[in-house]
Protein backbone atom coordinates (compact mmCIF):
# COMPACT_ATOMS: atom_id res chain seq x y z
CA UNK A 1 0.00 0.00 0.00
CA UNK A 2 1.32 3.90 -0.85
CA UNK A 3 1.32 6.37 1.26
CA UNK A 4 0.46 9.93 0.20
CA UNK A 5 2.72 12.30 2.66
CA UNK A 6 1.39 16.01 3.56
CA UNK A 7 3.75 18.75 2.19
CA UNK A 8 2.48 21.01 5.66
CA UNK A 9 5.07 19.90 7.91
CA UNK A 10 7.82 20.82 5.81
CA UNK A 11 6.25 24.08 4.32
CA UNK A 12 5.95 25.15 8.11
CA UNK A 13 9.36 24.64 8.82
CA UNK A 14 10.10 26.43 5.63
CA UNK A 15 8.36 29.51 6.37
CA UNK A 16 10.01 28.97 10.00
CA UNK A 17 13.51 29.07 8.13
CA UNK A 18 12.58 32.61 6.51
CA UNK A 19 11.62 34.20 9.86
CA UNK A 20 14.87 32.70 11.22
CA UNK A 21 17.04 34.38 8.24
CA UNK A 22 15.05 37.79 8.21
CA UNK A 23 15.37 37.91 12.37
CA UNK A 24 18.87 37.76 11.73
CA UNK A 25 19.24 40.20 8.94
CA UNK A 26 17.53 42.83 11.21
CA UNK A 27 19.34 42.28 14.74
CA UNK A 28 18.84 46.04 15.24
CA UNK A 29 15.03 45.09 16.05
CA UNK A 30 15.70 41.94 18.04
CA UNK A 31 12.61 40.18 16.63
CA UNK A 32 12.08 37.11 18.21
CA UNK A 33 10.90 34.12 15.75
CA UNK A 34 7.82 31.89 17.56
CA UNK A 35 5.55 28.99 16.39
CA UNK A 36 2.37 27.99 16.91
CA UNK A 37 1.30 30.75 19.35
CA UNK A 38 2.89 33.18 21.21
CA UNK A 39 4.99 32.09 24.39
CA UNK A 40 3.93 32.51 28.12
CA UNK A 41 6.80 33.47 29.63
CA UNK A 42 8.86 35.70 27.71
CA UNK A 43 8.21 37.77 24.67
CA UNK A 44 10.20 39.99 22.63
CA UNK A 45 8.56 43.52 21.70
CA UNK A 46 9.06 42.14 17.71
CA UNK A 47 8.62 39.19 16.41
CA UNK A 48 7.54 36.83 13.47
CA UNK A 49 5.23 34.14 14.49
CA UNK A 50 3.88 30.93 12.50
CA UNK A 51 0.49 31.02 13.84
CA UNK A 52 -2.48 33.69 13.56
CA UNK A 53 -3.15 36.23 15.78
CA UNK A 54 -3.30 35.73 18.37
CA UNK A 55 -4.49 31.86 19.01
CA UNK A 56 -1.55 30.81 16.86
CA UNK A 57 -3.64 28.97 14.35
CA UNK A 58 -0.95 27.14 11.85
CA UNK A 59 -3.37 26.20 9.38
CA UNK A 60 -6.89 27.73 9.27
CA UNK A 61 -9.23 24.56 8.50
CA UNK A 62 -11.19 25.93 5.30
CA UNK A 63 -7.92 26.53 3.62
CA UNK A 64 -7.02 23.06 3.27
CA UNK A 65 -8.03 20.92 0.31
CA UNK A 66 -6.59 17.61 -0.45
CA UNK A 67 -7.97 15.22 -3.56
CA UNK A 68 -7.68 13.37 -5.80
CA UNK A 69 -6.29 14.20 -9.35
CA UNK A 70 -9.08 12.38 -11.75
CA UNK A 71 -7.66 10.14 -14.46
CA UNK A 72 -4.15 9.71 -12.37
CA UNK A 73 -3.65 6.61 -10.21
CA UNK A 74 -2.41 7.44 -6.44
CA UNK A 75 -2.26 11.07 -7.01
CA UNK A 76 -3.12 13.66 -5.36
CA UNK A 77 -3.53 17.80 -5.26
CA UNK A 78 -2.88 19.66 -1.78
CA UNK A 79 -3.20 23.30 -1.35
CA UNK A 80 -3.71 25.36 1.68
CA UNK A 81 -2.69 28.31 3.57
CA UNK A 82 -0.01 28.45 6.30
CA UNK A 83 -1.25 31.74 8.96
CA UNK A 84 1.35 33.28 10.13
CA UNK A 85 1.94 37.30 11.87
CA UNK A 86 4.58 40.25 12.76
CA UNK A 87 4.46 42.26 15.49
CA UNK A 88 6.03 45.06 16.03
CA UNK A 89 5.48 46.88 19.85
CA UNK A 90 7.20 49.82 21.74
CA UNK A 91 6.49 51.30 25.02
CA UNK A 92 6.45 55.12 23.70
CA UNK A 93 2.80 56.11 22.07
CA UNK A 94 2.01 59.12 19.79
CA UNK A 95 2.79 59.88 16.06
CA UNK A 96 6.49 58.87 15.76
CA UNK A 97 6.13 55.53 18.12
CA UNK A 98 3.22 54.83 15.75
CA UNK A 99 5.19 55.60 12.21
CA UNK A 100 7.85 53.95 13.83
CA UNK A 101 6.37 50.37 14.70
CA UNK A 102 4.44 50.09 10.99
CA UNK A 103 7.96 50.83 9.76
CA UNK A 104 9.72 48.31 11.90
CA UNK A 105 6.58 45.54 10.66
CA UNK A 106 6.82 46.33 6.95
CA UNK A 107 10.68 46.42 6.90
CA UNK A 108 9.94 42.17 8.38
CA UNK A 109 7.08 41.87 5.78
CA UNK A 110 9.45 42.89 3.10
CA UNK A 111 12.11 40.83 4.49
CA UNK A 112 9.95 37.62 3.97
CA UNK A 113 8.91 38.86 0.84
CA UNK A 114 12.19 38.78 -0.41
CA UNK A 115 12.85 34.75 0.89
CA UNK A 116 9.55 33.92 -0.65
CA UNK A 117 10.25 34.93 -3.90
CA UNK A 118 13.50 33.90 -4.30
CA UNK A 119 12.36 30.24 -3.14
CA UNK A 120 9.62 29.30 -4.63
CA UNK A 121 9.35 25.83 -4.77
CA UNK A 122 10.09 26.26 -0.69
CA UNK A 123 13.61 24.45 -0.60
CA UNK A 124 12.30 21.15 -2.26
CA UNK A 125 9.36 21.22 0.65
CA UNK A 126 6.62 21.16 -1.71
CA UNK A 127 6.69 18.69 -3.82
CA UNK A 128 8.48 18.95 -7.32
CA UNK A 129 5.39 20.99 -8.79
CA UNK A 130 4.53 22.96 -5.63
CA UNK A 131 5.04 26.68 -5.13
CA UNK A 132 4.10 29.48 -2.51
CA UNK A 133 1.28 31.70 -4.11
CA UNK A 134 -0.66 34.57 -2.60
CA UNK A 135 0.99 36.06 0.41
CA UNK A 136 -2.51 37.45 1.73
CA UNK A 137 -2.07 40.38 4.62
CA UNK A 138 -3.94 41.90 6.92
CA UNK A 139 -3.57 44.45 9.80
CA UNK A 140 -4.84 42.26 13.15
CA UNK A 141 -4.10 45.26 15.63
CA UNK A 142 -2.73 48.78 16.05
CA UNK A 143 -2.97 50.76 18.60
CA UNK A 144 -2.26 50.45 22.34
CA UNK A 145 -1.22 46.69 23.36
CA UNK A 146 -2.34 45.43 26.57
CA UNK A 147 -3.44 49.24 27.24
CA UNK A 148 -0.23 50.61 26.86
CA UNK A 149 2.80 52.11 24.53
CA UNK A 150 1.85 51.30 20.76
CA UNK A 151 1.53 48.35 18.56
CA UNK A 152 0.87 47.14 15.29
CA UNK A 153 0.40 43.17 13.85
CA UNK A 154 0.02 42.30 10.50
CA UNK A 155 -1.70 38.84 10.00
CA UNK A 156 -0.72 37.08 6.73
CA UNK A 157 -1.56 33.80 4.83
CA UNK A 158 1.02 32.51 2.83
CA UNK A 159 -0.91 29.65 0.47
CA UNK A 160 0.91 27.09 -1.40
CA UNK A 161 -0.56 25.86 -4.62
CA UNK A 162 -0.17 23.14 -6.94
CA UNK A 163 1.23 20.35 -4.85
CA UNK A 164 1.03 16.97 -6.61
CA UNK A 165 1.47 13.86 -3.78
CA UNK A 166 2.45 10.77 -5.54
CA UNK A 167 1.91 7.22 -3.99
Amino acid sequence: MSQLTSTVPGAVAQLGTYMTTVANANPALNPGVYAGGIPINSVRNNFLMVGSWPDGIIIAPETYRWVAVPGLVKMRSEEYAIQGCIRCYGGASGTGAALSRLSEAFTLLNGLHDQIASDLGGSGNLSPSGSWGDLVVTMEESGPIGGKGWGVVLGFELHVLNVQLNG
